[in-house]
């Protein structure tokens, strides 16, 4: 009997120090895979881990977080160009006015939170129609865009060689602008990423970018503003959804308090 309880206690002892290892092991990966995403009106903004992305990114130095302006961040967006692999393909900018509109100033303060050891995962549904990809953290003094869809066409990562990522199925790639240059991976073959831009943070005045500047600010200028009185009465449920969006801006720390308030105070006006 003293046997049989003894193999019954040391049995006991090993299933309990297996579930307590699980519950660890498990406990970890639930708080790694955790991170804070942003969702708002086809925008989605999130922080990964630099130690999930693949090994090209994982041999990248990240240096987070980093101010910078506003102003800054929309010149970068601006700049952004990608080519349609076809015969009478055509260089088309990534982003719409309307798109950097609603995008530059979150992005911005997306670098200016970012953890140490993550990278800027985002999301849009392009004014252009369909999906857009990428990637962005900040390197040496660099921004680092990496798209997976722009426009809703997929960049084919198949059929690596020496002359860049030009696979089968694989349509556009992006074009760099002065003060940018398409990533190369150092190796026995010298591998160009076409769809990888590395960026300074203050780009050349250049004439094609001072084009779009200009371009941009007439055409922001155009938008019509929202009126203070209402075309029509909202609905309760549609107050609630805009002041929710607000409260986890804030609450993610993306807006201040006075912006918070600005615009809680254009909400109530025109709806209520």
């Amino acid at each position: 009997m003293r046997v049989n309880y003894f193999k019954f206690e040391k049995r006991t002892f090993i299933n309990v120090l297996i579930l307590v290892c699980t519950l660890v092991l498990l406990s970890n990966c639930a708080t790694e895979s955790k991170e804070k995403k942003l969702e708002v009106e086809g925008f989605t903004l999130m922080y990964k881990a630099h130690k999930s992305a693949n090994s090209e990114i994982k041999n990248v130095p990240i240096n987070h977080p980093v101010k910078i302006s506003v102003e800054t961040m929309t010149a970068q967006l601006l700049s952004l160009k990608y080519k349609e692999l076809a015969l009478f393909g055509k260089m088309k900018a990534i982003f719409s006015v309307k798109d950097i509109n609603s995008i530059a100033r979150l992005m911005t303060k997306a670098l200016a939170r970012s953890p140490s050891n993550k990278l800027i995962y985002f999301e849009l549904e392009a004014t252009s129609g369909g999906l857009t990809k990428g990637e962005l953290f900040h390197s040496n003094k660099n921004l680092h865009w990496r798209f997976s869809k722009i426009s809703g066409r997929n960049f084919n990562l198949s059929n690596r060689g020496a002359s860049g990522f030009r696979g089968k199925g694989t349509i556009w790639k992006m074009i760099p602008q002065r003060g940018q240059a398409l990533k190369k991976t150092k190796g026995v073959f010298s591998v160009t990423w076409d769809n990888w831009l590395v960026s300074k943070l203050k780009l050349p005045m250049t004439k094609g970018l001072q084009k779009r500047k200009k371009t941009y600010v007439k055409e922001k200028l155009k938008e019509p503003k929202p009126s203070l009185a209402p075309s029509r009465p909202a609905s309760d449920s549609i107050v609630e959804e805009k002041l929710n969006t607000l409260n986890d801006l804030k609450r993610k720390g993306l807006i201040n308090e006075n912006e918070y308030q600005k615009r809680k105070k254009a909400i109530l006006d025109r709806y209520l």
